[in-house]
């Protein structure tokens, strides 16, 4: 009894734990047309889909970028995300954004690719609004030509510039992705695989798995 009662005592200040789940599908469509010489516009939607313990988000994004190099994109735009929230209020986010995509460089068949973001964040129930940076990384392996299938791995910490009621720690969340690219058509490609999402909390975190699928469409 004694070896239970230490147990149970310990249990009290260790950080919860992630409850057991199924992955989450998150279909994602994200389409491009060049509007004028060195201007592209996008428009994104993504759904996430949780369980009946966790949150459901679909998120709409718009943008528009202006090529400076090869290598080198600048993109400006706005996001929209409804929160789905069980057994509690939903809530809405409204984000301005400023991005940077960036070719680092390629070796053989291996390219390594970086996407910079800054968000100001406009939360419904937050007062302020909430600043963050993300900085993913990522690299494809292809397979073959220019079009033949790849291998993809990215990472990407979100970190808080800033304390409101909304964001709480530095190190707001990790997404961490593995899986595979494949042309469907001169114009399409399609993405998916496995994607590890760690969100940062006051004395937790929690764990998300999710499948991604991604379809690109480039008018």
């Amino acid at each position: 009894m004694g070896g239970k009662k230490w147990f149970g005592a310990v249990a009290v200040f260790l950080p919860a734990t992630a409850v057991a789940q199924q992955a989450q599908p998150w279909p994602d469509l994200y389409v491009t047309k060049p509007v004028a010489k060195g201007w592209t516009a996008s428009g994104e939607g993504i759904f996430r889909v949780a369980d009946d313990r966790r949150a459901s988000q679909l998120e709409t994004r718009v943008q528009i970028g202006r090529q400076l190099s090869k290598r080198v994109t600048v993109w400006a735009g706005w996001v929209h995300s409804n929160n789905y929230i069980p057994h509690a209020p939903n809530t809405v986010e409204n984000q301005a954004v400023e991005q940077l995509n960036w070719t680092v460089g390629a070796v053989s068949h291996l390219r390594l690719l970086a996407r910079t973001r800054l968000e100001q964040r406009f939360i419904s129930n937050a007062d302020d609004t909430s600043w963050r940076f993300r900085q993913q990384i990522r690299l494809v392996y292809g397979f073959g030509g220019p079009r033949a299938p790849g291998a993809v791995l990215w990472t990407e910490p979100f970190f808080a510039l800033n304390r409101t009621t909304a964001q709480h720690q530095t190190l707001d969340q990790l997404r961490t992705f593995a899986g595979l690219t494949i042309p469907v058509s001169s114009k399409a490609d399609v993405e998916f695989g496995y994607l590890n999402q760690r969100i940062y909390r006051a004395n937790d975190h929690l764990v998300n798995h999710a499948i991604p699928l991604i379809v690109n469409y480039r008018f």
